[in-house]
C-alpha cells in the first residue's frame, strides 16, 4: 500500500491526491505534524517533495498501462 504523508494540506498535496485516485492505487492519506514536505511511501522505497512523487507517480502510472495493455492482448 502507498501511503502519502503532509503536515499541511496545500494544493500540492491535493494534486498528488488527485494523481493516487486517478490511477486508482491503494493508497492511505496521513497528516503528520513536523514534515518539511509531503513524504509518499511504497513499500522499502521513499519520495519526498512533490517532484520525486509526481515522477514516481508518472512512471508507476506507465507500468500500469504497459501491464493493461499487455494483459488485454
Amino acid at each position: 500500500m502507498i501511503v502519502l504523508q503532509y503536515s499541511t494540506q496545500t494544493e500540492e498535496v491535493q494534486d498528488i491526491q488527485t494523481m493516487l485516485n486517478e490511477l486508482v492505487l491503494s493508497h492511505k492519506i496521513e497528516e503528520k505534524e513536523g514534515l518539511p514536505a509531503p513524504v509518499l511511501i511504497s513499500d522499502q522505497d521513499q519520495y519526498t517533495g512533490k517532484k520525486a512523487i509526481k515522477s514516481f507517480l508518472q512512471e508507476l502510472g506507465g507500468e500500469l498501462d504497459s501491464w493493461y495493455y499487455c494483459a488485454c492482448k
